[in-house]
């Protein structure tokens, strides 16, 4: 890891990206809130009779497809320099996989060069023991692929 102190880091909330998702979401909801008293108007006792004649030609009370919506945007924002200072640095995940590699490759290695009686163990213990270290290699050649 290293450190590197000659940029300042300019990082702030991206309040009007948030406010601009919290419009949208509430502009929804108010387009639904106006669907649901439509529907309640017609429920009244001055067009209950009108209501119950379009319920029987076919009328929907509801729109049966279901509404989904997704609304997105970042919690805080970056200037280029200290996005890119970010980039650079090495990932904790890399980094931790890294020592836990080379730890499992030492230990592999150490068994592959040494019999059974050389390290003390018992043949079963020495085989079960290898193979939960080759899965384990296996392992993090896998999360080395995902990262």
């Amino acid at each position: 890891m290293r450190a590197d102190v000659t940029h300042s880091v300019d990082i702030h909330p991206a309040t009007a990206a948030v406010l601009s998702i919290q419009k949208q979401a509430q502009d929804v909801l108010a387009l639904k809130r106006q669907e649901i008293t439509n529907i309640s108007h017609l429920l009244t006792k001055a067009s209950y009779t009108t209501f119950l004649a379009d319920v029987d030609h076919g009328g929907r009370l509801v729109d049966k497809e279901k509404s989904s919506y997704t609304f997105s945007a970042p919690l805080f924002e970056a200037s280029d320099t200290t996005k890119d200072l970010l980039a650079r640095q090495q990932s904790p995940t890399k980094l931790y996989m890294d020592t836990n590699a080379t730890l499992v490759h030492r230990y592999l290695n150490t068994m592959e060069t040494a019999s059974p009686d050389q390290l003390g163990v018992s043949k079963d213990e020495y085989t079960a023991t290898h193979t939960y270290l080759q899965n384990l290699d296996a392992k993090i050649t896998d999360v080395y692929h995902s990262i």
